[in-house]
């Protein structure tokens, strides 16, 4: 990851000096996280196609202030979180959404990763998941993507949400208890289901 970071800020440096074209190994390098990142906030592929955009626009305008004490990648991940933000605000849309709300059809197993912190509270299937993300809070929502999927670290997340490294821990905590507490409501409903049948 170090290596990859030195990489970036050589990109990053080349780019500043006039060989633009080079911008686009950056956007094929982080694209496909970026769009997993706004889809995790947005919940919609056509809005976070427009927001993964936006993003490496503003991107590509900030450059010259971006700073390298900080990964690129946490850099970029924090300008796509306020980008996400602005979207929400300005379309007025609903920051959570209730699980029965959820229709499978707008869910896809390519946008969220299975890992090893989810397959360890006994998460296996994609869409199970993606639901049971979507019935988390932005907030928790945000964080547990950004541990869980974009494998960054507490310091990391820390800078990309503006916030302490207590307050990360926190939210990782309680988003970790509604997982649970989301899974157990799974449980229950497909056992209804069965027994039903």
């Amino acid at each position: 990851m170090k290596g990859s970071n030195e990489e970036d800020i050589n990109t990053i440096s080349l780019i500043l000096k006039g060989d633009v074209e080079l911008y686009e190994t950056i956007v094929r390098k982080y694209q496909q996280r970026v769009k997993r990142f706004c889809f995790s906030m947005l919940y919609d592929d056509a809005l976070s196609d427009d927001a993964a955009q936006e993003v490496f626009l503003k991107a590509y305008r900030a450059l010259s202030g971006y700073t390298p004490e900080a990964k690129f990648l946490t850099w970029l991940l924090r300008i796509a979180r306020n980008q996400c933000i602005d979207m929400i605000r300005k379309r007025k849309r609903t920051a959570t959404q209730n699980l029965e709300e959820i229709s499978p059809a707008h869910m896809s197993a390519d946008h969220v990763a299975v890992n090893r912190p989810m397959q360890e509270i006994g998460l296996e299937n994609r869409q199970t998941i993606e639901a049971i993300l979507l019935g988390l809070s932005d907030s928790y929502r945000e964080v547990i993507i950004l541990r869980d999927v974009q494998g960054l670290s507490y310091e990391e997340i820390a800078k990309v949400l503006e916030c302490s490294l207590d307050s990360v821990k926190a939210k990782l905590r309680r988003a970790r208890a509604q997982i649970q507490e989301h899974m157990r409501h799974f449980m229950d409903t497909e056992s209804v289901i069965r027994e039903g049948e």
